[in-house]
């Protein structure tokens, strides 16, 4: 577990605003894709038996990141129900983006983005930028209000997937919506009880997906917000898809109209 030691190590759960994580694939994910963010990794005394575990600490030497070896991760603040797989890192959140900056992200893009208004749900939120990684998304944006935060059960969900994108935290959806709508970004609201079917729309413009939240589904006041109200349709008697099933079909559609266009 050797390797060149080019990151120093801190204790406690988080610090400075670093954000601790766990699990395999969030932490392979950023040994891969955002190594420079990985303030330091920890590993327990058996790790490195199995295919996987070699595979990541060889993934860390070669990037020149120590694995420190430790008896156990009760000083590492991990919430009760974490599966750690025998590894965590603390990372420095370089996926955070301010609302005047998001144009960043997309550059000469077409801009797809993701607008969460109070989803409470880690698992869910998590998921949302899973999806949000592998359709495309841009920006994820996150209400403050009644809102998940951004912490390592999200990035557990998001399986680290959190390092291909951005992610925007916002006071007020409505004046966020407004703001996507000033730079030509089209806001189109997600919810079983919208009138268009999401295929009859074309999905090809500067795109706001907004999400509601779990059970209530979206605000009336952010409804009247966005530019159209679309929906998912689905047989008949049959529940309506939880809000990141929901947004992981109208993401696939959007990418379908995408490629068949391009």
């Amino acid at each position: 577990m050797g390797g060149k030691r080019r990151r120093g190590h801190r204790n406690g759960p988080e610090s400075g605003g670093n954000i601790r994580i766990w699990g395999i694939n969030p932490v392979m994910e950023f040994l891969c894709r955002a190594p420079d963010t990985i303030v330091d990794i920890s590993v327990l005394p058996s790790f490195g038996r199995k295919k996987r575990q070699k595979a990541l600490l060889a993934s860390a030497e070669k990037r020149g990141v120590h694995a420190r070896v430790i008896a156990d991760f009760n000083r590492m603040g991990l919430p009760d129900g974490a599966v750690p797989q025998g590894v965590c890192a603390l990372v420095t959140p370089t996926w955070e983006v301010s609302i005047d900056e998001i144009h960043t992200a997309w550059g000469s893009e077409v801009p797809l983005v993701v607008l969460c208004d109070e989803i409470s749900d880690p698992g869910n939120l998590g998921a949302i930028i899973r999806s949000s990684a592998a359709f495309g998304v841009h920006v994820v944006m996150v209400s403050e209000r009644n809102s998940a935060r951004i912490n390592g059960t999200v990035i557990k969900a998001s399986a680290g997937t959190i390092v291909h994108l951005k992610v925007c935290s916002v006071k007020n959806t409505s004046r966020a919506i407004a703001a996507l709508q000033e730079r030509g970004i089209w806001a189109a609201a997600l919810s079983a009880s919208m009138s268009t079917r999401i295929w009859d729309a074309d999905l090809k413009t500067p795109l706001a997906l907004v999400l509601g939240a779990e059970g209530k589904g979206l605000r009336q006041m952010v409804v009247k917000q966005c530019d159209t109200r679309l929906h998912i349709p689905q047989s008949t008697g049959v529940e309506s898809l939880n809000v990141s099933a929901a947004c992981t079909a109208a993401l696939y559609e959007t990418a379908r109209q995408r490629a068949v266009s391009a």
